[in-house]
């Protein structure tokens, strides 16, 4: 059975209370046994000591009975509160792998439309439009003819390259 915990707060008060209800009967009951005049007969001394005896045996019984009730709930919200703090982590954990997932989907989609020399966004056009080598790598034209006539190789692959292996792409897929 599941309780929500205004239900909960709720049924310990009410436990408490009882406690304090006991409490106050049993002082009522002793303090009016100690104004009461001794009534001379000692059978009928006995009488109002063996009913307050028995009174207060009950309430004892009682007491004993809350008592062990608000240990019980006490020690369900506690199994409740480690079984939201657990779920709470592991979802805490799984937020955090989706989050490093998507940092490291992004980080591939940057790389995907920038230059892996000058790591600046391809453009569509211009000296910076997007170009591939024979081998299929991408660079902004700009950046490889340079690195072309340096040293005659893919910067990547490292297989050699000239500037007429350079092809334009005209994907909209790959422009920001």
């Amino acid at each position: 059975m599941s309780w929500s915990s205004t239900d909960a707060l709720g049924h310990l008060q009410t436990l408490v209370t009882r406690l304090k209800v006991l409490q106050n009967l049993e002082i009522l009951i002793l303090n009016a046994e100690q104004q009461e005049q001794p009534v001379g007969e000692l059978q009928e001394q006995v009488r109002r000591l063996e009913l307050i005896r028995s009174q207060m045996t009950l309430f004892n019984t009682e007491r004993l009975s809350i008592v062990e009730q608000l240990h019980q709930n006490f020690a369900h919200h506690v199994s409740v509160q480690h079984h939201i703090s657990f779920a709470l982590r592991q979802g805490f954990g799984e937020l955090r792998e989706g989050l490093n997932a998507l940092h490291y989907r992004m980080n591939r989609m940057s790389e995907d439309i920038t230059c892996p020399i000058c790591l600046a966004p391809w453009t569509s056009q211009g000296r910076h439009r997007v170009v591939s080598l024979r081998c299929g790598h991408l660079f902004g034209s700009i950046c490889i003819r340079t690195a072309i006539r340096r040293s005659h190789r893919c910067p990547i692959c490292r297989r050699r390259a000239r500037n007429s292996d350079l092809r334009r792409i005209f994907s909209q897929r790959v422009f920001p």
